[in-house]
C-alpha cells in the first residue's frame, strides 16, 4: 500500500482577502481590542481599500479614498465575508465590508508616515 507524502497530506491552504482601513490611532486601538461593529442604520458598510496604497502620506490618502483620517492603518482579513465593491471620485478602488470585524481579523496595523518625514527644514 502506497503512503501519502507529507506534503500531499497537508490540507490545501486558503487564498486571503486583505483590504486596508484608514483610520484615526484612537480607532485602530480600539479595533485591535473589540473589533468593528458594522451598523447598518449608520451607513453602507465598514469601508476600506484595497493594500496597494502603501501607508505613506495622509493628506493624499485622504483625497484618493475620501477618508476623514488616515493617521493609522489596518489590514483586515475578509475572507468569507460580504463584501461590495465601488470606486471613489479619484477611481480609486473602495471594498465596503457588511459585516463585523471581529479584532482577531486585523492582522497587521501601523502609523501613517508623512512623505516630507526624514527631510529638513530649510
Amino acid at each position: 500500500m502506497d503512503e501519502l507524502s507529507p506534503e500531499a497530506a497537508r490540507p490545501m491552504q486558503e487564498t486571503r482577502e486583505v483590504v486596508r482601513r484608514f483610520d484615526s490611532r484612537k480607532n485602530v486601538k480600539r479595533a485591535k481590542r473589540r473589533g468593528i461593529r458594522f451598523d447598518a442604520t449608520k451607513g453602507n458598510g465598514i469601508p476600506a481599500t484595497t493594500t496597494d496604497i502603501e501607508p505613506v502620506d495622509p493628506d493624499r490618502i485622504k483625497n484618493a479614498t475620501g477618508a476623514r483620517n488616515a493617521d493609522a492603518w489596518m489590514d483586515i482579513d475578509v475572507t468569507n465575508k460580504r463584501v461590495r465593491c465601488r470606486f471613489t471620485k479619484a477611481g480609486q478602488k473602495e471594498i465596503v465590508i457588511l459585516e463585523d470585524v471581529d479584532a482577531g481579523q486585523i492582522l497587521a496595523s501601523g502609523r501613517t508616515s508623512h512623505a516630507d518625514e526624514g527631510a529638513e527644514d530649510e
